[in-house]
């Protein structure tokens, strides 16, 4: 049976059996699968959430819904392993603070050339 309206002017339904409260008609579009795939090269490229939500014009619920499907779509175990012998020697080197800032500031510079 009708129930008044919500806030943003839908009408509200109760159910005459368990009383529950609803809106029948959902107004909202699901993402389709171009928009997706378009999301998924944005997340994978480091753009900011809400740039994407600019851009894709979907608001911020919608993409924080899409993320939780793709992050259920990785498994659990990686088959990853750590090897339990690694070949790795750590090496003390002796040298003067001078030394040490000249050496990473031409590191620095040069890789700013």
């Amino acid at each position: 049976m009708k129930n008044g309206n919500t806030y943003y002017g839908k009408t509200r339904l109760k159910c005459k059996d368990c009383r529950r409260q609803f809106v029948y008609k959902r107004t909202h579009v699901l993402l389709s699968s171009e928009c997706k795939c378009r999301v998924k090269l944005m997340l994978a490229d480091r753009i900011s959430l809400e740039a994407i939500c600019r851009v894709m014009e979907i608001k911020p619920h919608r993409l924080y819904a899409y993320m939780d499907e793709l992050y259920d779509q990785i498994p659990e175990d990686l088959a990853c392993s750590i090897a339990e012998k690694t070949d790795l020697e750590l090496v003390k080197v002796d040298c003067g603070a001078d030394e040490l800032c000249r050496a990473a500031r031409a590191v620095f510079c040069w890789a700013y050339v």
